[in-house]
């Protein structure tokens, strides 16, 4: 029976964000809340607005791309607008605001987006500003460009990251989960580009199996999604206003996402059943992709037997960990 935790934990530290990059991120963060701040005060004469951070690197579940840019979702809540929507600026005018604040910190402008603020940065990452208020019933809605604010929707991305992390309390490894399934679907694409990241984060979070071993946890988790999607239920936001994630999936969708989940255990069954760590690990690599490390030589031959071997092993993408 092959063991592959340790390339799972080699995968993990390929596909997550750390160091640099994650400090540059930060740094980016600070420097535009600061600006935004300063613009707010000093031109605008209004009160600042807060900020929370939200979505994936909130969460700790962002996975660096193959290609193209990561990004971070820095929520803005206005503390200048009252709590009646009938009174609040247009998204043009907020966006503008935060177009003015923040023009000039980078070598390409600012972008205004459907439900956001788009700053992007030379170091391949990208920061988005979308902009809340708050009703005279505690409903947190979003600025959305074309429509009047009192037709904003609800959204409240607080709420998931403490859904999310209560979520962790029982599921220790769910983080880690979410990233292999993420990366999994980064690898794979067709059909699986249908799951967007928020759906993926809570479908693993609402069907994964614990385990101490990665291996097991990813194929039984997968199994829980293959039966899952298979039987025609439905993702949704577990906080309010509870969207159903899925509903643009045509029934030909489903069957192709619960395809690849079922291919993906059942490969994990092949991984978890070959003779040797490198055989199990190369399965694995076709599913993950080159990201996901292979040992040069099995670490059940010795020493002396791997000096022996008449052919060059080969080497796969990917380094051992």
């Amino acid at each position: 029976m092959a063991d592959n935790q340790k390339q799972f934990k080699g995968f993990l530290a390929n596909i997550e964000l750390v160091g640099d990059d994650l400090a540059d991120l930060r740094t980016s963060r600070d420097a535009n809340r600061d600006r935004i701040k300063k613009h707010w005060k000093d031109v605008l004469k209004r009160t600042v607005p807060s900020f929370e951070e939200q979505g994936s690197f909130e969460m700790g579940t962002v996975v660096r791309p193959i290609s193209g840019d990561y990004d971070l979702d820095d929520g803005m809540y206005l503390q200048c607008i009252g709590d009646d929507p009938d009174e609040w600026p247009a998204t043009s005018t907020v966006q503008g605001w935060i177009v003015d604040a923040v023009k000039g910190a980078t070598s390409t402008d600012p972008k205004k987006m459907k439900r956001c603020v788009r700053i992007p940065y030379m170091g391949g990452y990208h920061i988005d500003i979308p902009a809340y208020g708050t009703d005279s019933f505690g409903t947190v809605r979003v600025f959305k460009k074309d429509q009047d604010p009192i037709e904003f929707d609800e959204s409240n991305p607080v709420a998931l990251v403490d859904w999310f992390k209560e979520r962790k309390k029982s599921h220790t490894n769910v983080r880690d989960l979410v990233r292999f399934f993420k990366a999994w679907r980064d690898h794979k694409k067709g059909a699986l580009l249908k799951i967007k990241s928020v759906t993926m984060t809570i479908l693993i979070s609402e069907q994964i199996v614990s385990s101490e071993s990665y291996a097991q946890s990813v194929i039984s988790t997968a199994r829980a999604c293959d039966t899952y999607i298979r039987y025609g239920n439905k993702v949704c936001k577990p906080v309010a206003p509870f969207d159903e994630l899925t509903s643009s999936w045509t029934n030909e969708d489903r069957a192709a996402i619960a395809d690849l989940f079922k291919a993906l255990a059942d490969r994990g069954d092949d991984a978890a059943s070959a003779e040797t760590e490198r055989e199990g690990a190369l399965i694995w690599e076709r599913q993950f992709g080159s990201r996901f490390p292979v040992p040069d030589v099995d670490a059940s031959k010795s020493a002396g037997e791997a000096l022996r071997t008449a052919v060059p092993p080969v080497v796969t993408s990917g380094k051992f960990a």
